[in-house]
């Protein structure tokens, strides 16, 4: 069934109206009656500040754990189990990692990795949507018609061109063929 545009906005006005009036309720009604509020003790909080200090040997012993790790990653380049444990390993043999502490710091990196993951999963979902509509050609053109070929700007909207400008000894390894130097104009 096809959806008349012209539709959409009459269908979502008595929502948008409502909305408007329970925002003007809670500003000028809800949020203007007198509170107080009671000093409570936060849960899991012991009120001593938390401070984390970290040695210069830990920081050299952490330093060789992630060159152990990439060494052993080059050395077995199929899985990352292997570079994973190596560095672990190293961790806590060297004692920058106290042993009683590796459940809490090795569950906090997986944490940290999920979400790393998860944004990286739904950067990619929103980017096969974008280009699912074909509209990336025309959000180019548009753009390159408002900085009207001024090719500074290019620059700073081009991360691949700024990179490259900045390290020219990386043009080599990164260099793609299909490179157009007119919106880069420092390439060589």
């Amino acid at each position: 069934m096809p959806i008349n545009m012209d539709l959409i906005p009459g269908a979502m006005l008595l929502p948008t109206i409502s909305s408007l009036l329970g925002l003007l309720f809670a500003v000028f009604i809800t949020y203007r009656q007198k509170r107080s509020y009671n000093d409570l003790p936060i849960a899991g909080d012991s009120g001593e500040e938390d401070e984390q200090s970290y040695r210069k040997s830990s920081i050299i012993l952490a330093v060789v754990a992630v060159i152990v790790t990439v060494g052993v990653q080059w050395i077995y380049p199929d899985s990352m189990v292997p570079a994973a444990l190596a560095g672990v390993t190293v961790l806590l043999l060297t004692g920058a990692i106290r042993f009683n502490q590796a459940d809490q710091v090795v569950t906090e990196g997986m944490k940290m990795m999920a979400f790393i993951g998860f944004v990286m999963l739904a950067a990619a979902g929103f980017a096969d949507v974008i280009r699912a509509t074909g509209d990336i050609e025309q959000l180019v053109n548009s753009v390159a018609g408002l900085i009207n070929g001024n090719q500074v700007i290019a620059v700073f909207l081009n991360d691949d061109c700024w990179f490259n400008y900045n390290t020219r000894n990386w043009i080599v390894l990164f260099n793609d063929t299909d490179y157009n130097s007119t919106v880069c104009p420092f390439r060589d």
